[in-house]
């Protein structure tokens, strides 16, 4: 998974690099107009998330000592959530601008989670936090700062870390295991590939507004379960959100 960030992280810089060689201001709005944007967003009940699975050894007690299967097998557990509300902040640089209704920018959505849940050991987790980086192409308002446009659209790809639960001390003890005190510490954060859309407008009151809706997939996960059979698994998360320039 930190492969798959690793190289997302280094095609963007690859087109920042492009950007920057090939985005030579010709015309005065590339010259005047700002390339950082701000915006603020909100979701409530409208962000979804299932997390990555932790597995714990299960031992083969029949065997002489105790030890792992061969091969080995797991006991699985993973936590999944609808939170309450989601707060996204959204900090935006411009890398390039073809003309005033359409550009290429690099972006990063980051959410924080409001939730409660009972973890599988039973006690307490809470919330979820999420830092993307998005490559967006930009069409209509919200382009740039200089076009007359008052609808526009966004599409996003991109990778991001998750971390869900944010807040938790889930552990688990592996039953009958021949090692003393082996503890197993739930798996809480993963890498995951990212794509959003959003449709904007501007308001009675002259402000940029859009829904947007993300949806991230991790890579799958597979094991074999405490009954010889092949388990898999792949986190994932959906939120759709209204969000609200600041400085636009």
């Amino acid at each position: 998974m930190k492969k798959v960030f690793f190289t997302v992280t280094l095609l963007l810089l690859s087109v920042l690099l492009w950007s920057q060689e090939d985005n030579i201001p010709i015309d005065s709005y590339k010259e005047r107009s700002p390339r950082f944007f701000h915006s603020f967003g909100m979701s409530i009940f409208s962000e979804y998330i299932s997390g990555i699975t932790t597995t714990v050894p299960f031992y083969d007690t029949l065997s002489s000592p105790t030890q792992v299967y061969s091969p080995e097998r797991f006991s699985d557990y993973s936590l999944q959530s609808l939170n309450v509300a989601s707060f996204t902040y959204v900090l935006r640089y411009t890398l390039k601008f073809f003309d005033i209704d359409h550009s290429l920018s690099i972006s990063s959505p980051m959410t924080l989670g409001l939730s409660y849940l009972q973890a599988n050991d039973g006690s307490g987790a809470y919330g979820s936090f999420s830092v993307p980086l998005m490559l967006q192409y930009h069409s209509g308002v919200a382009a740039s700062f200089d076009t007359q446009k008052w609808k526009g659209w966004m599409v996003g790809l991109g990778a991001e870390l998750m971390v869900f639960p944010v807040v938790s001390s889930e552990q688990f003890k592996p039953k009958l295991s021949p090692i003393a005190g082996e503890v197993i510490m739930g798996k809480h954060k993963w890498i995951q590939g990212a794509a959003e859309v959003s449709y904007r407008w501007i308001s009675t009151y002259d402000k940029c507004q859009e829904i947007n809706l993300k949806v991230g997939c991790g890579l799958p996960q597979k094991w074999t379960n405490f009954e010889g059979n092949k388990s898999s698994n792949v986190p994932f998360s959906v939120k759709l959100a209204y969000i609200f320039s600041i400085n636009y």
